[in-house]
């Protein structure tokens, strides 16, 4: 039983490394075409039946990595129309991007400075903007697999009144269906497949909001900003459920998720641990779904 074990870790070891080493890879290729490239990132082709815009944001030290991110998406099979990364005009300016970025803003990227909304910079202003585009958020820190956007678009045209995810969880309500189980619960029952409005879309690793299905309160800065700071994920999901509107899990094999490849190497992510180990997400989702009379609206759900 030892020597089995002592080859199961071996083997585990291996395909590991073998993993980082594919990763290092495909990051030092983005890096090259991010400094090098002359490849419009971007099309004027309308793929979908609207137009897609990719939205994402970005603070501090991230200001040096996003590229990789933003390169990512200008490879992909199926190209965004435009690409828009948002950043604070508190902290950033045109002549403190990184070089990089300004080369990017050559084959499409467009930088736009706004008001520091936290997190909600991602997508909050494409939302209030942008009409009439199909949106997908992106997160900073996580370099997308090539054909991300044309897996959206593709369950988009199976049903384009839902709102579609790369990741997510089941929520868990009580047994009365009247407040939440704790959302360190909801990870440890595992991920979210097929279509939902249980489903809590993971914002990291991409969503697609298909143009027009939000509620508009999603744009009221004065109330996410007091009752629901820190986490954008849980006002976004919220606002889809005051349309009833369901989430659905993109089709793709559990292996294929090791293609989202993280760029955060072993920095401490200092918001998830305040907002899953510390418990604020629960607070904030209680505040919010109580608020917008939430429970309400799952009770015809199943509890759990």
């Amino acid at each position: 039983m030892r020597i089995i074990n002592k080859f199961r870790r071996a083997y585990s070891n291996l395909f590991r490394m073998q993993s980082l080493l594919e990763n290092k890879l495909i990051l030092s290729n983005l890096q090259q075409r991010a400094l090098y490239g002359k490849e419009v990132g971007v099309t004027h082709d309308i793929n979908a039946d609207k137009p897609i815009l990719v939205s994402l944001t970005t603070y501090g030290k991230k200001i040096y990595e996003v590229h990789l991110v933003i390169e990512s998406i200008f490879q992909q099979t199926v190209r965004p129309n435009k690409v828009v990364l948002w950043l604070s005009d508190k902290y950033f300016s045109m002549e403190t991007l990184p070089i990089v970025l300004k080369q990017q803003m050559k084959r499409g990227l467009e930088i736009r400075f706004c008001k520091d909304i936290r997190s909600y910079k991602k997508v909050v202003y494409a939302f209030a903007e942008y009409a009439g585009y199909h949106i997908i958020s992106i997160d900073d820190d996580i370099v997308y697999p090539f054909d991300m956007i044309e897996r959206f678009v593709s369950e988009y045209y199976k049903c384009s009144n839902k709102i579609y995810f790369n990741r997510g969880h089941k929520m868990l309500l009580d047994n009365q269906g009247r407040c939440m189980l704790p959302y360190i619960n909801w990870c440890k029952n595992g991920y979210a497949e097929g279509s939902s409005l249980l489903n809590f879309p993971i914002g990291a690793y991409g969503i697609f909001y298909p143009d027009g299905l939000m509620n508009k309160e999603v744009l009221n800065e004065t109330v996410f900003m007091d009752i629901c700071p820190l986490a954008d994920d849980v006002w976004f999901k919220a606002m889809s459920l005051l349309g009833r509107i369901e989430c659905a899990s993109v089709s793709r094999g559990a292996v294929n998720m090791n293609d989202f490849i993280s760029i955060e190497l072993n920095r401490e992510k200092s918001l998830a641990r305040t907002n899953v180990d510390m418990g604020a997400n629960d607070t904030q989702i209680q505040k919010v779904f109580d608020r917008y009379g939430i429970f309400e609206i799952l009770q015809n759900e199943t509890c759990c």
